[in-house]
């Protein structure tokens, strides 16, 4: 288990060296959030660059995970893909497309819902009250 942090001022006034010392901290790590929000737009209108000349930015994302990632890596993670894809291909859920239930038109009726789960429309007095009930 770590130790705690010693925090040598805890209430009490700084030095003339210490002040000096935060303000260089702050300073420096103001600086850093500032070159950090430059790259953050930069690599946005990087982007928007690789999108203008036809190349898909989710793609390049990949890649350039998978050149971060390094050989090994990415070798394990093909490997893994693979054999996750055969196994769905046995399962004949791939691609997508095939596995999609085709949109009816709208939405379904209580006697389709009832005849698809039970083989028959429901019967006629629980479907068709067309009259409000009366109170007697």
């Amino acid at each position: 288990m770590a130790d705690a942090p010693v925090h040598r001022h805890n209430g009490g006034p700084l030095n003339d060296d210490d002040a000096r010392k935060l303000w260089n901290h702050i300073r420096a790590l103001e600086t850093l959030e500032e070159q950090k929000a430059e790259v953050a737009e930069d690599i946005k209108c990087r982007k928007e660059i690789v999108k203008a000349d036809g190349f898909d930015t989710n793609i390049v994302a990949i890649i350039l995970k998978r050149r971060k990632a390094g050989q090994g890596q990415t070798s394990a993670a093909d490997n893994l893909l693979q054999l996750y894809e055969d196994a769905l291909a046995e399962q004949k859920v791939l691609p997508l497309e095939e596995t999609k239930r085709p949109k009816e038109g709208g939405r379904r009726t209580i006697e389709q819902i009832a005849e698809d789960l039970h083989g028959e429309p429901p019967p006629e007095d629980l479907v068709k009250q067309d009259e409000a009930p009366t109170i007697q």
